[in-house]
């Protein structure tokens, strides 16, 4: 068949979906599917097709659910009796009668509703109280642990102070206990007795505060050598700084190598006690080889002490010896 196809008076142009070419006659013959063309929507009155000619039907037979049975009985039809429910019709009520007993139901309700709010309230108030009050308990108990603690703290600071602040409380307390011991022998005794007492009271705090000035004074010598341990420590320590790919570099520069130096020596000195004799000669020989450089007054100073050390451990006097070693720390550094 041809491409070209008349539809009622439209000739339309059909494309090729497909088909087979006569090799002879060069007819193109298109599938079955492109062989019809467009429906003539004008012309439904005509319309017939074989679909809707023709319909199979069934003939089923099948018995219902029971919430879906009949409402009658029958023979043929079986509904079970076992939810029916059986209604009888009870005393008449009026308007009045039912309203009161409406009325009656909420006032019970609304009686219960109020005393489980009240219970409720009661439960949350027993709670928040139960709360508050171990609130109260655990802060009294801090609080008393807070003050044992200062007491202590207080005790401790007083048996071996170490700030300002420590010395100055043992100083008003040493000042306390004088006017109360003076105002207890001014009442207890008489003029001769009185004399005595307060000599003994003035020998009695005179040698209170000679052993605290003595423990003020190891204080402040302990603190300054501390120091100086952590001064020459931190100039031992290399220079660092972060390089461009963030690697850490260190550099120990001359200064960082005289620091390391002068902190062995000074680790000498202070442990002196503890070297032989032969070592600690062999160390103020080493130091005193380490100032040579120096021309300084401290230095010169502090060369004369060694030397004199020297002298005194060659001729076997190394006991005694502490006043030099005190000059000498405190003047390790000019």
């Amino acid at each position: 068949m041809d491409s070209l196809a008349r539809v009622g008076d439209q000739r339309i142009n059909k494309p090729y979906l497909g088909g087979w070419k006569h090799r002879a006659t060069g007819v193109i013959y298109h599938n079955a599917a492109s062989q019809t063309g467009p429906l003539n929507v004008n012309n439904v009155e005509n319309f017939c097709s074989r679909e809707v000619q023709c319909i199979n039907t069934k003939d089923d037979a099948f018995q219902t659910c029971i919430n879906r049975a009949t409402q009658m009985w029958r023979k043929d039809c079986y509904t079970s009796s076992e939810g029916d429910k059986y209604l009888t019709s009870g005393s008449y009520e009026t308007a009045e009668e039912k309203q009161a007993r409406l009325n009656k139901k909420a006032l019970t309700i609304q009686r219960c509703y109020r005393s489980w709010r009240i219970l409720k309230k009661i439960r949350l108030c027993a709670a928040e109280y139960r709360r508050l009050n171990e609130e109260c308990l655990n802060h009294a108990k801090g609080q008393e642990e807070l003050r044992q603690e200062r007491t202590r703290y207080s005790i401790i600071r007083q048996t071996y102070p170490q700030s300002r602040s420590d010395f100055d409380k043992i100083y008003a307390l040493i000042e306390l206990w004088r006017q109360h011991h003076q105002k207890r022998i001014r009442g207890c005794f008489f003029r001769g007795a009185v004399i005595a007492e307060n000599l003994s009271m003035l020998e009695k705090i005179t040698e209170m505060l000679r052993n605290l000035e003595k423990h003020r004074r190891i204080i402040r010598e302990e603190r300054a050598s501390t120091r100086l341990t952590e001064l020459l420590t931190f100039h031992s320590k290399p220079v660092r700084w972060t390089g461009y790919n963030g690697k850490l570099i260190e550099m120990i520069t001359l200064r960082t190598q005289r620091a390391r130096e002068l902190k062995n020596l000074y680790d000498l000195l202070a442990n002196e006690s503890n070297c032989t004799t032969e070592k600690r000669i062999e160390m103020f020989i080493h130091l005193k080889c380490a100032l040579s450089s120096h021309n300084c007054y401290p230095a010169l100073d502090l060369q004369g002490l060694i030397q004199q050390k020297l002298l005194l451990l060659s001729r076997g006097l190394a006991s005694g010896l502490d006043y030099f070693n005190k000059r000498i720390l405190s003047n390790f550094f000019f």
